[in-house]
C-alpha cells in the first residue's frame, strides 16, 4: 500500500481557501475515480494536505498523470495561487510505503 501526500501552507485562515481545497479535491476525485481526501493541520501553521491512498504504484502513476493532465483542475489550481489561497513556495509532495 502507498500513501501519496501533497501539502501546501494557506496564506489566509479564511473559508474561501479551505473550500477552495476541498473543491479541488473533490474534482480530482471525480475525473480520477479515486478518492482524495483534505486534511487541515491542527495548531501551528494553516497548512492542509491532499492525500491519497493507493493499492500500489501503477495505481498512484496513473492516477496522478490524470491529475496532472487535467487542464480544468491546472485553471483551478493556478486561480487558488492568484487569489493567494496558498503560499506555492511552501508546496511539497512524498509517497509513504507501508513498513
Amino acid at each position: 500500500m502507498l500513501k501519496f501526500h501533497y501539502r501546501a501552507r494557506l496564506n489566509t485562515t479564511s473559508p474561501k481557501g479551505i473550500d477552495w481545497a476541498k473543491e479541488m479535491a473533490a474534482h480530482f476525485t471525480r475525473v480520477t475515480g479515486h478518492k482524495v481526501d483534505v486534511f487541515m493541520r491542527v495548531g501551528g501553521g494553516n497548512e492542509i494536505l491532499f492525500a491519497s491512498e493507493f493499492p500500489d504504484f501503477d495505481t498512484m502513476v496513473n492516477t496522478r498523470s490524470k491529475m496532472l493532465s487535467d487542464q480544468a483542475a491546472a485553471k483551478a489550481a493556478d486561480a487558488g495561487v492568484a487569489a493567494e489561497y496558498l503560499d506555492p513556495r511552501s508546496i511539497d509532495n512524498a509517497i509513504w510505503v507501508a513498513a
